[in-house]
């Protein structure tokens, strides 16, 4: 699976554990159990932050366990019922994102969305975004770290 891929579905599953449950990986874990389906804390716990690569029977597993189809677990637009991700979700992976780039670059963007963002109708995407961010990471973006 590819950096993205990956990144994609450890959001999606770290949302089905917030939105759905079970909320955590020993949960997960149990409920698969339940329905004889096998994966181990271990590799939710992994999955969920980021790392590994899952195999298929555990892609089938998850989605069993929350009651999805395991695409939707790959697709960056997850949604239970086709709904739009929410602007909290576009946040979210803006501010994945962002902090992918170069410290340069990132500044160099943080320096337009402050000029597009000092509209009142902008505050609370931006203090979001901000929010989502490490304190530091979020000042070097906007450009006002170490200034």
């Amino acid at each position: 699976m590819t950096h993205r891929s990956l990144q994609t579905f450890s959001s999606n599953l770290n949302r089905l554990m917030r939105e759905k449950g079970p909320a955590t990986a020993l949960a997960v874990e149990r409920a698969a159990d339940a329905k004889n389906l096998s994966i181990g804390r271990t590799s939710i716990g992994r999955y969920a932050g980021g790392a590994g690569n899952p195999t298929l029977a555990h892609l089938e597993a998850l989605a069993e366990v929350f009651g999805v189809v395991p695409w939707k677990l790959l697709h960056p637009a997850l949604g239970h019922d086709g709904a739009r991700p929410t602007v909290s979700d576009q946040l979210e992976a803006l501010a994945s994102a962002l902090m992918r780039l170069p410290p340069h670059v990132r500044r160099e963007v943080g320096e337009c969305f402050q000029q597009l963002a000092m509209t009142p109708e902008a505050a609370l995407p931006r203090e979001r975004l901000e929010e989502l961010m490490a304190p530091t990471e979020a000042a070097n973006w906007t450009g006002t770290g170490g200034r």
